[in-house]
C-alpha cells in the first residue's frame, strides 16, 4: 500500500477488499452474527438486489467476493466520500472503507471521527476507531482487536504483520485505547478544538502530497501522532 497517493475517491481503495476478507469470516450459508442480523458471505446482510439475507440463503464464493465489491462500490465508497472532505491517503481510505463496512453506511455522517477528521484532527479521529468495539451492547474482543487494526492502517501501517501483532492483543491490553477513544469523544462534544491536536501535520502531509512523492513525509508525520 502506498503512502505517497491520494485516495481518488471513487475507485476501491488499495488493500481494502484484502482487509474486509481478512476480517470477515466467509460463511457460505446464512447465519446469526454477533447483533442476530441474518449475515452470509463476508459479512452481507443485503443482497446486491436490495433484498436482505434470511436464514437459509446460501452463495458461492463468487458470489460471496462479488458482493462484497458490489457493496463497497455501491454504497461504502460514495458514503466515505460524502462524509469525509479532506484529501485521504489510500491508507485512511481503506482504514475507513473497512471500517464502514463493518458498522454501515450511516455511520460516519455525524461521527465524532468525521468531525475530528475533517478539522484536520488526524490522531484523534484515529483514536476514535478504538470507540466501536461494541456488538449488541456488549465489548466484544475481536472487534477490539479489528479496531486497532484499523486505527494503525489508517496511520500508515500495513496490513501483515501488524494483524499478526494485534491479534495477541487482549482486552486488558486494548480497553484503555478503547477508553481514551469514548473520553475524548465526550470533550469533542463539549469543544471542538483543532487547535488542540499537535499532529495535523499528518493532514498537512497528505494534502500536500502528489503521485510523485511525499510519501516519505506522509509516513514520517504519521508515526509521530501514532506516538
Amino acid at each position: 500500500m502506498s503512502g505517497s497517493a491520494l485516495w481518488d475517491r471513487v475507485s476501491m481503495p488499495i488493500g481494502a477488499a484484502e482487509l474486509i476478507e481478512a476480517m470477515e469470516a466467509c460463511c457460505l450459508h446464512a447465519y446469526h452474527d454477533g447483533g442476530g442480523v441474518p449475515t452470509i458471505g463476508y459479512g452481507t446482510t443485503i443482497w446486491p438486489n436490495g433484498r436482505k439475507v434470511r436464514m437459509g440463503d446460501v452463495m458461492t464464493q463468487p458470489q460471496a467476493l462479488m458482493a462484497l465489491v458490489l457493496d463497497m462500490e455501491a454504497n461504502r465508497l460514495p458514503a466515505l466520500a460524502a462524509a469525509i472532505s479532506v484529501p485521504l491517503s489510500y491508507g485512511m481510505a481503506t482504514a475507513l472503507t473497512s471500517w464502514l463496512y463493518n458498522e454501515g453506511v450511516h455511520a460516519l455522517s455525524g461521527s465524532a471521527l468525521a468531525a475530528m477528521l475533517n478539522s484536520g484532527l488526524v490522531a484523534r479521529a484515529a483514536r476514535q476507531f478504538n470507540q466501536w468495539v461494541r456488538a449488541a451492547g456488549k465489548i466484544d474482543l475481536g472487534l477490539m482487536r479489528r479496531r486497532e487494526l484499523e486505527r494503525r492502517m489508517f496511520l500508515g501501517a500495513q496490513l501483515n504483520p501488524t494483524r499478526a501483532e494485534v491479534w495477541t492483543l487482549g482486552a486488558a491490553q486494548l480497553q484503555p485505547l478503547c477508553d481514551a477513544a469514548q473520553s475524548d469523544e465526550a470533550r469533542w462534544r463539549v469543544a471542538p478544538n483543532p487547535a488542540a491536536d499537535p499532529n495535523t501535520a499528518v493532514l498537512a502531509a497528505i494534502t500536500a502530497a502528489s503521485d510523485g512523492g511525499a510519501g516519505a513525509g506522509i509516513m514520517a508525520a504519521a508515526q509521530g501522532a501514532s506516538s
